[in-house]
């Protein structure tokens, strides 16, 4: 009996009753919450990154190659065809470009004529210098085999030239042309 009185003496303590309708509160799923969240943030900053990227590789692919045929036109006309040889290139200058050519056009023009000159440019190699989004310059080595009517056999030049080039209107154009050494 003992055992039995001194547990009467005890006080009985009863676990607070939850209110109706009150449940437990679970970390976990506002943990996973915030870690899903955190996940897309990460991902939508790493994409950004990504396509920022792609844009300007596309750009800076896009430039080369508009830098790389204008290489061609300036080093590939023929007396035959100069006039539209001359047409094809100004469709690829900037108006201010084109001014400057026009300049030079006619004694461009009837030297080839005289000398009956035709000249076939191939891009060797070619890079890009620097390039922004807006403007680029390109570098490209050319040789063309050029004839004339005191060289009908064919003889090989090699040209280095740098290209600015402009984005205009979702296209590439040149707005200056140095031959460098």
């Amino acid at each position: 009996m003992a055992v039995l009185a001194d547990r009467a003496a005890e006080p009985v303590t009863e676990t607070p009753a939850r209110p109706a309708g009150a449940r437990r509160f679970h970390p976990a799923p506002v943990l996973l919450g915030v870690l899903a969240l955190a996940v897309l943030v990460v991902c939508g900053m790493f994409g950004t990154a990504a396509v920022r990227g792609l844009l300007t590789e596309h750009g800076r692919t896009s430039a080369l190659a508009a830098g790389g045929q204008m290489a061609v036109y300036l080093t590939t006309f023929d007396h035959d065809s100069a006039e539209s040889d001359v047409r094809r290139l100004e469709a690829l200058t900037t108006a201010e470009f084109a001014k400057g050519f026009a300049g030079d056009r006619a004694a461009f023009l009837a030297t080839l004529g005289e000398e009956k000159i035709a000249m076939a440019g191939t891009v060797r190699s070619s890079g890009v210098q620097s390039y922004d989004g807006s403007t680029a310059t390109v570098l490209a080595a050319v040789r063309a085999e050029v004839t004339t009517a005191k060289a009908p056999t064919p003889q090989a030049r090699d040209y280095r030239l740098k290209l600015s080039l402009v984005h205009q209107d979702g296209r590439w154009l040149t707005s200056a042309v140095e031959f460098v050494s």
